[in-house]
């Protein structure tokens, strides 16, 4: 029974648009996140668990730019910016109040010229663990295994087996394979 109301609700937010299908994504069960942002183009492996509220920026209405894949975690308040893609792994650990940002705009102030508009996917590789509160900026790519400490900004790519902590983010401690 639930999964008829669930399909017949997802069919309703297609209708009502992307504000309400955002606004779905910020208060649902976990389950039924999961089926919405299926349902709106994201792919997400068997196992995954997306918690909420989960705040979602840039495309609403598709959000075939956010991948995810199985048994990965992502907690509670997380932000994600699918201005450009995002394509986390497998076996990810994503803590509470993470920010993933894909772009940059700083508006039509003079800081624009110092500053000009940038878009950059994010990867996240297999394996990772982000810590509470952590914001990865855009272009960023993470390497497999790799650690990133409570409230680090990383602002550039993270080598695999690595951990980084700080504003910004600078490596700690390598990790043997």
């Amino acid at each position: 029974m639930r999964t008829l109301l669930w399909s017949i609700y997802i069919a309703y937010l297609r209708l009502m648009g992307r504000r309400r299908a955002a606004h779905a994504l910020f208060h649902c069960h976990h389950k039924l996140r999961l089926r919405i942002l299926k349902a709106f183009g994201a792919s997400i492996g068997e196992g995954s668990r997306i918690n909420g509220p989960l705040i979602v920026t840039g495309r609403y209405s598709d959000l075939s730019g956010l991948t995810v894949g199985s048994h990965t975690h992502i907690g509670t308040d997380a932000l994600l910016d699918l201005s450009a893609n995002i394509s986390i792994g497998s076996r990810v650990a994503i803590s509470p109040r993470c920010s993933i940002i894909t772009h940059l705009n700083v508006g039509e102030g003079t800081l624009k010229e110092k500053y000009p508009p940038a878009k950059g996917g994010i990867i996240i590789e297999d394996d990772v663990y982000i810590g509470a509160c952590a914001t990865i900026l855009h272009g960023a790519k993470i390497g497999k295994g790799a650690l990133i400490g409570a409230c680090a900004l990383v602002t550039k790519d993270v080598p695999a087996h690595t951990m980084v902590t700080g504003i910004p983010a600078k490596p700690v401690k390598k990790f043997s394979t």
